[in-house]
């Protein structure tokens, strides 16, 4: 049987996931963080993966603390760190630990998740922490922006079996993605199974990650933190000048911290 294991998922993330212009969503992010009166200097960027939009931000001349919950993913993105100059080197921390757990005395300008990052947190108990560290994280007039996956969307047009494959020079790698929708829970459980073929040295894996994500509305996106930040803009991710519809697989939101009374 496949084994599951996220650890192993990383050894080929990067390689999964070429294909997305991480340069383009780092722009996008900045455009929305200079919109703010207030100059956007630190940034925490909450399941930072293997370090790729960090990287990009750190290069913008931002100082960005990543954190994760894979310790090999912050591996990765320790390895990639390494190559970087020194001036950049110090823009960057990478930390392997969970949001809900993560503790700091610092203050952050802004906060951002991306990647469907906020769908990973599969309950109420956990939103609801998960809002209240925010709110203590990020600095008066700071700004929290994370993408997400639009529930409104996810009913109307199902999603689908994907299969995608990757040749490198070392193997042959296979994905096949099965989404399992179930409306009643608002629940999106998609499930990797991937199979990787080396070339030379006759070998072959094979392991399932699974992610458990919950979808939700727009305007629950919007109810989960309005006691605590400000909405400034929602709309399809990527595009700033649009509403979002149920045409729009995937959303994201801009909240501020409001200054003290």
């Amino acid at each position: 049987m496949p084994k599951k294991n996220f650890d192993i998922y990383a050894d080929y993330y990067d390689e999964l996931y070429k294909d997305k212009n991480y340069k383009k969503e780092t722009n996008f992010v900045i455009k929305n963080l200079k919109k703010n009166k207030k100059k956007i200097k630190t940034i925490l960027e909450i399941g930072c993966g293997t370090g790729s939009h960090s990287i990009f931000l750190a290069k913008s001349g931002f100082s960005v603390v990543g954190i994760d919950s894979s310790k090999k993913m912050i591996e990765v993105a320790n390895k990639k760190k390494n190559n970087l100059n020194i001036f950049l080197k110090k823009k960057l921390i990478f930390k392997n630990i969970n949001v809900l757990e993560f503790k700091t005395k610092k203050k952050f300008d802004a906060v951002i998740m991306l990647f469907h990052v906020f769908n990973f947190l599969n309950s109420k108990k956990k939103i609801t922490k998960f809002v209240n560290k925010i709110f203590n994280i990020v600095k008066f007039s700071g700004i929290l922006l994370f993408d997400f996956i639009n529930a409104d969307c996810a009913i109307k047009n199902k999603p689908k079996i994907i299969e995608k494959e990757i040749k490198t020079k070392l193997y042959f790698l296979k994905r096949s993605t099965k989404p399992i929708l179930n409306l009643k829970k608002r629940n999106l459980k998609i499930i990797f199974k991937i199979i990787v073929n080396f070339y030379f040295i006759k070998k072959q894996i094979k392991f399932l990650e699974t992610h458990n994500l919950s979808i939700f509305s727009k305007n629950q996106y919007v109810n989960f933190f309005n006691k605590k930040l400000k909405l400034l803009r929602i709309g399809p991710w990527l595009n700033m000048s649009s509403n979002l519809t149920n045409n729009h697989w995937n959303g994201y939101a801009v909240f501020k911290k409001e200054n003290k009374i």
